[in-house]
């Protein structure tokens, strides 16, 4: 062990003790340090908690942002939150409806109370490339909530829309993946009535495919001074579509689904005849016509008063009651498709249950930098109708940020869609499935004695036998277009910068664009066993692409002088462009029937090659606008809105058309005699007149077109009589003179919240007047076989009114709303050319159905006006004479003119397919976790042309009759009389007599219209909400399941399959050629807020 001894001197004594004295300063020093940067960093990130609370209870959902980060929270169910803040930081919280609140941290438990707002100061308008404050809005705008319109799972959006807002005209297109027809407050041109479409900013014509689920905000910009400010393209109002954003706060991914099963009534609502009514229907027929009753495959005796109907056990061979079924062909050379005879409802064979089903995954998130919403959406419906089905993808990302320290966000909103139509269908198609039901014979089966693909072609029963008519299998018909594709692809959405350039003033960019490309495959199947059929197989194939952009450029100042004049305005420039074009081939005689052989162009014969192409869309548009909004103590407003538009549509002499609008608004709510009436929380009256324009009139109406074909512009002009020299001929002549449609609208409204904001109104009267009415006016004969342009030749007026209320309340758990609307319009022609010369409709198998005429409404029903039905040979002698048709059981056709006669100089106005009024009703009824949702809609007062019963009703085809028209027929009590001492069996009998050799009385009369008034119960929806336990259980932020039924309950007087009748043409409205009925729909949904 070695100790050492170190001798220490005083001096050096000294020296450590200063030193360890220093030491013991530093250590406390650095300890100190230490101790603030702890409490310093508890201060600077502790965690915050509270609650948010209003006068009603917690608020689960409200925003809690700590201010000048990107730092956030949520509420939960109970109104709680923890956020990460530091002591004197700001939260910033809000919630929908209430007063946004700046609270600073003061403590680490926070109590927040926010206060209800001013609902109207909530909501903010998208209008014309831009937004506003809807209690600011001095036009006629409605506004539709997201939530309203997915409460009715559909195909597309408007047919969701339709009900939902006073002033809009929705009719739905009844098959799975047709469109709906949107008309705003009438009709204010003879051409094109769709109004424009603005979804994200990109204007377009048609909302196609886009996913109704996507949608976050709709609006209806229904006069001119809201839709002037879109000018040429606006005259028929403007449909504005918001698409979903993020909102701040944390990640939000959500589920939804739902999976439905689809019926149509089991049998036609004017049921056909079954095979012995129809045996008996056309004994009667014979003999009321003077003839010996006989059929080709029933065998007629007895009496009329006691027809005796005997059906064959075949009808192939006609009428056969045995048959060697060995001799069955069916080739070219040898057609002997034995076929037993049946007792068939086709109806019932051609429809079934069908599925619907959705899925839908959305991701959603934002802060106060940058936000972004995705969803993606896949959705599937079959029809009723058999071999006949929709289905479609989408995915859309929406996103934005700010940058250059937050002057400049840049953003892109951009979806892309691809749907396909399966099978062949359509409305108002004499084949169709409502049509066939009716017209082919109950004698027929579906299949011959071969059975369900008992040949090469199906093994279908055909109608070679004797008086079987000539109609087209329908069951065959639609197994046969089961293969038949029509696929759509669209890519639609805008990229968009926007800069804080300086202090009030903002530049924005946007480049859009709408680009669809669409290919359909048409294939052709042999159907030998049809009388009129062959052996040929075929196909075509076809293609469209069209694209369309639009360049946006904006600039806005908004300022606030001396507290109480507010000043907005708005200039910018925008250049759109259009172009589309199709191309389409076909050949026949391939060598197979398989689909993959047929869907192949090349494999068929290159002899039977043929081959089309064109260009359907041409334009561009360049245009200049600007619009200024003042407001005067928030009493007084007004705006000022100027467009001037430029289109390659018109020669340059008229091409440019200028568009000016003006709306004034008085809230009277502010004034100081209102502050007695205590019951009014906000009134507002407005008024605005505005200026908007037409441009759809087609790409070249300004040009002379011409053609080459060998049918119209081909001559032998060398004298050789099998080769003809080809050459031009006008297709379509030009007017260069062709000016603007010009709309000029008036609208009058009133806005009203009343009673502590349970009650809100609206209410408008408006005049809507169309000058320079572009008509195709026919050209002389001897002009060529050329089209006619449009000329500038007419006037037309539309007035009416809009009305909507919603009233909502409750008390404790319980609370309802009730909303209900309704409008009405007045059409009128003022004028056409210069001889006032009448527009006549579509013709069919009959003479022109309807006129366009001044002094009425556009596309009045035109026929014979029928005065009920003659009872006796001596009422038949007494009437003005209608060639040989009057007799007892026949119509008493009117003799309008008066000069003795009944000719086709008394055809007059039969019918209107406006309506008196529509409406819709919506009810809302919540207690604690369920609420009940009922929806309804109806017209009132409109006509419509059941054209089914121009060949159900009568003897014009061979096929099958309805009931009606036996049992409900007018028929002699004495039949074995002579036709002039006939007495009606039931003079209360509403159709005519049955006679074989009538081909007058299916001519268009007052018989052929009826009242197509309705009301539907469109939706009915029973929801649970999941309480606490449920979420704690599956580990979700939220979800709902819900049970759903539509269309269960329509009331209406129509004898046809749907009341709603879908616009064609607009010179030829409510006709219904075979319409499909609304499915009845149960549905069962689950929506789940993942996180």
């Amino acid at each position: 062990m070695v100790i050492i001894v170190v001798d220490l001197n005083k001096s050096t004594i000294n020296y450590i003790n200063k030193f360890n004295q220093m030491m013991k300063k530093e250590l406390f020093k650095k300890f100190l340090f230490l101790a603030v940067f702890m409490l310093s960093a508890g201060i600077y990130a502790q965690n915050v908690t509270g609650v948010v609370t209003s006068d009603d209870g917690p608020l689960p959902g409200a925003t809690v942002l700590v201010k000048g980060t990107n730092s956030f929270a949520t509420t939960d169910f109970d109104g709680n939150f923890t956020i990460e803040a530091s002591q004197g930081d700001v939260l910033v919280v809000s919630f929908v409806g209430y007063t946004t609140q700046e609270v600073p941290v003061d403590g680490d438990q926070l109590t927040i109370s926010l206060a209800l707002g001013n609902l109207l100061e909530e909501v903010i308008v998208t209008t014309g490339y831009g937004t506003q404050s809807k209690r600011d809005i001095t036009g006629a705008v409605t506004t539709v909530e997201a939530d309203e319109l997915l409460s009715v799972p559909a195909t597309t959006f408007s047919q969701q829309l339709q009900g939902r807002a006073a002033g809009v005209t929705i009719t739905n297109d009844a098959t799975p993946g047709g469109e709906a027809t949107v008309r705003i407050r009438g009709f204010g041109t003879i051409g094109n009535n769709d109004p424009l479409y603005v979804i994200d900013g990109v204007p377009t014509q048609s909302p196609g495919n886009i996913n109704p689920n996507d949608i976050e905000s709709l609006q209806i910009l229904k006069d001119a001074s809201a839709a002037s400010i879109y000018g040429a393209r606006a005259a028929n109002g403007v449909v504005v579509i918001t698409t979903k954003r993020g909102k701040v706060g944390s990640t939000q991914v959500s589920y939804n689904a739902y999976y439905g099963w689809q019926n149509v009534p089991n049998d036609l609502r004017s049921p056909a005849m079954n095979a012995a009514e129809l045996g008996e229907y056309l004994y009667l027929a014979d003999y009321y016509a003077g003839k010996t009753p006989s059929h080709g495959q029933y065998g007629f005796s007895g009496t009329p008063e006691n027809p005796q109907i005997s059906i064959p056990n075949y009808v192939f061979p006609s009428g056969a009651n045995s048959v060697d079924e060995s001799l069955y062909s069916l080739t070219p050379d040898n057609i002997y498709a034995i076929t037993r005879s049946a007792d068939t409802n086709w109806w019932q064979e051609l429809t079934g249950q069908a599925p619907i089903t959705n899925h839908q995954i959305q991701a959603s998130g934002a802060n106060e930098k940058s936000q972004y919403a995705f969803t993606a959406n896949y959705f599937s419906q079959d029809s009723p109708v058999i071999f006949v089905g929709y289905e479609r993808a989408t995915i859309r990302l929406n996103s934005s940020t700010k940058v250059l320290n937050d002057r400049v966000t840049l953003g892109e909103n951009f979806s892309l869609s691809l749907d396909n139509r399966k099978g062949g269908y359509g409305n108002n198609q004499e084949q169709n499935a409502v049509s066939g039901s009716y017209k082919h014979h109950p004698l027929l089966p579906v299949y011959d004695i071969t059975g369900p693909g008992g040949n090469p072609y199906g093994g279908f029963s055909g109608s070679r036998g004797l008086n079987l008519g000539n109609n087209n299998n329908p069951y065959a018909r639609l197994s046969r277009n089961q293969d038949d594709r029509s696929k759509r692809f669209r890519a639609l959405g805008n990229v968009f910068a926007e800069a804080r350039i300086a202090d009030k003033v903002t530049a924005k960019t946007s480049f859009g664009f709408d680009v669809v490309g669409r290919r359909y495959l048409d294939i052709g199947r042999p159907q030998p066993e049809y009388i009129e059929g062959n052996f040929i197989n075929g196909q075509t194939t076809g293609f469209q692409d069209q694209y369309q952009w639009n360049w946006t450029n904006t600039l806005n100042y908004k300022e606030t002088f001396n507290d109480v004049h507010n000043v907005e305005a708005l200039v910018g420039v925008e250049a759109v462009e259009a172009f589309g074009q199709s191309f389409a081939a076909g050949r026949q005689r391939f060598p197979f029937q398989t689909t993959g052989i047929i869907s192949f162009l090349n494999a068929g014969n290159q002899g039977t090659s043929s081959n089309n192409g064109s260009a359907y869309l041409d334009f561009a548009l360049w245009s200049q606008f600007a619009q200024v909004n003042y407001a005067f103590s928030e009493k007084y407003l007004v705006q000022v809105t100027v467009r001037n538009d430029a289109s390659s549509r018109f020669r340059a002499a008229t091409n440019s058309g200028v568009f000016p609008a003006l709306s004034l608004g008085w809230r009277i709510s502010e004034e100081a005699f209102m502050s007695g009436a205590t019951f009014i929380d906000d009134l507002k009256v407005r008024y605005g007149w505005g200026q908007t324009g037409n441009q759809e009139i087609g790409d070249y109406n300004s040009y002379t077109s011409y053609q080459s074909t060998s049918f119209n512009s081909s001559y032998p002009i060398d004298g050789n009589v099998t080769a003809a020299t080809a050459g031009f001929n006008a297709s379509q002549y030009g007017n260069p003179l062709a000016q603007w449609e010009t709309t000029t609208s008036s609208n009058f409204g009133l806005d009203a919240t009343l009673f502590d904001r349970k009650l809100n109104v609206e209410f408008d009267v408006f005049s809507r007047r169309t000058t320079d009415l572009l008509l195709n006016v026919p050209i002389a004969f001897g002009a060529g076989d050329g089209g006619s342009p449009a000329l500038n030749i007419g006037e037309m007026l539309n007035t009416g009114f809009d009305f909507g209320l919603n009233l909502n309340g409750g008390s404790g758990d319980f609370s309802y709303s009730v909303g209900a609307n309704i409008s009405q319009y007045r059409n009128e022609i003022i004028q056409l050319d210069e001889f006032d010369t009448p527009i006549f409709g579509y013709r069919s198998r009959v003479p022109s159905i309807s006129i366009t005429e001044v002094g009425s409404p556009i596309s009045m029903f035109y026929g014979f006006q029928n005065d009920g039905i003659f009872q006796t040979q001596a009422e038949a002698d007494a009437h003005p004479a209608y060639g040989s048709y009057n007799a007892p059981g026949k119509f008493r056709v009117r003799d309008v003119n008066g000069d003795g006669q009944v000719n086709d100089d008394d055809r007059t106005q039969i019918g209107n397919p406006h309506p008196d009024f529509i409406y819709g009703v919506n009810m809302n009824f919540n207690y604690k976790n369920l609420a009940l949702t009922i929806f309804g809609n109806g017209s009132q007062g409109n006509d419509v042309y059941n054209y089914v019963r121009y060949f159900a009703d009568f003897n014009t085809f061979q096929g099958n009759r309805t009931v009606r028209a036996l049992r409900e027929a007018w028929q002699p009590s004495n039949p074995s009389a002579p036709r002039s001492q006939w007495v009606a069996v039931d003079p209360n009998a509403t159709s005519p007599i049955m006679d074989a050799n009538d081909q007058v009385s299916s001519r268009t009369s007052t018989f052929l219209i009826e009242d197509g008034s309705y009301f539907r119960i469109k939706n009915i929806q029973l929801t649970y909400t999941f309480g606490d336990a449920i979420k704690d259980a599956l580990g979700i932020g939220g979800g709902s399941i819900y049970v759903q039924g539509q269309n269960l309950i329509t009331i209406t007087n129509y004898t046809g399959m749907n009341p709603e009748i879908q616009t064609g043409a607009d010179t030829t409205l409510g006709f219904d050629g075979g319409y499909m009925p609304v499915s009845q729909t149960i549905l069962l949904g689950l929506n789940l807020n993942l996180f």
